[in-house]
């Protein structure tokens, strides 16, 4: 199945809300990885990396190996069409950080 259709695909999971990005970086640690896996959560890469990128906002030290993580389970062609939808989690993990910051 090509990239593309699975990011639409995973599209369909709920994006995560501000009370789901407000627990402790620990605790964002493991949403990020349910949703990488697709393990007790729908496999959304795109939640995994919003989760996983508030988490290391606030400091989590294990975070970072879960980025990479996320990047290696990109096909190699997947990068011009996993742009937009990172740019776009990015954009949402900003302006929770900024309105929300180290609670």
């Amino acid at each position: 199945m090509p990239f593309a259709t699975r990011l639409r695909l995973q599209s369909a999971a709920p994006d995560p809300n501000e009370a789901d990005l407000s627990g402790p970086p620990a605790e964002l640690r493991h949403p990020a990885r349910a949703y990488l896996r697709g393990v007790n959560a729908p496999r959304s890469l795109a939640n995994a990396l919003i989760y996983a990128s508030v988490a290391a906002a606030r400091g989590d030290r294990r975070v970072p190996a879960l980025l990479d993580r996320i990047d290696h389970t990109l096909p190699k062609d997947g990068a011009k069409v996993w742009q937009p939808v990172a740019d776009d989690v990015a954009g949402r993990a900003t302006a929770f950080w900024l309105t929300q910051g180290d609670r």
